[in-house]
């Protein structure tokens, strides 16, 4: 079992969300934990990172975010390797978008790489503890 800590990064006007901190390529930052989403995002500002396309053949790759009035086409991908905390990780299925309106609403001194999403949690089976302030993470044999 890993255990990660757990950060609370706070948005411009003072609400706060669960993040890891962490690493994708070169870019070091925060993780945002959204045990709800169908699928974990990375920041299309992050660049030079491992990945392989998935046949999108089975997949809507048409999507419409929090800002967007209009579908947005995102491919669909697999994250080989991220780092979280110190430890080397799959992320899983993942999709590249803007965040921008993410970013621009969390402050500066949180630089957020992206979201993690819902497959990430049941693969690793997940379990955020909120009075320690950590994720524990079980590894699959």
């Amino acid at each position: 079992m890993l255990i990660l800590p757990i950060y609370t990064i706070k948005s411009i006007d003072n609400l706060s969300l669960i993040a890891v901190k962490g690493r994708i390529g070169n870019c070091k930052g925060y993780f945002i934990l959204d045990t709800g989403a169908q699928i974990s995002i990375i920041s299309n500002h992050v660049d030079d990172f491992d990945y392989d396309l998935i046949n999108q053949s089975n997949y809507d790759t048409k999507i419409i975010g929090v800002n967007e009035t209009d579908p947005v086409e995102a491919n669909l991908i697999l994250v080989n390797e991220i780092i979280l905390s110190r430890y080397k990780l799959e992320l899983g299925p993942a999709m590249v978008l803007p965040l921008q309106h993410v970013r621009e609403r969390i402050k500066k001194r949180y630089p957020v790489l992206g979201i993690i999403g819902h497959p990430f949690f049941e693969h690793y089976e997940a379990m955020i503890n909120y009075s320690d302030k950590t994720l524990c993470l079980t590894l699959q044999p």
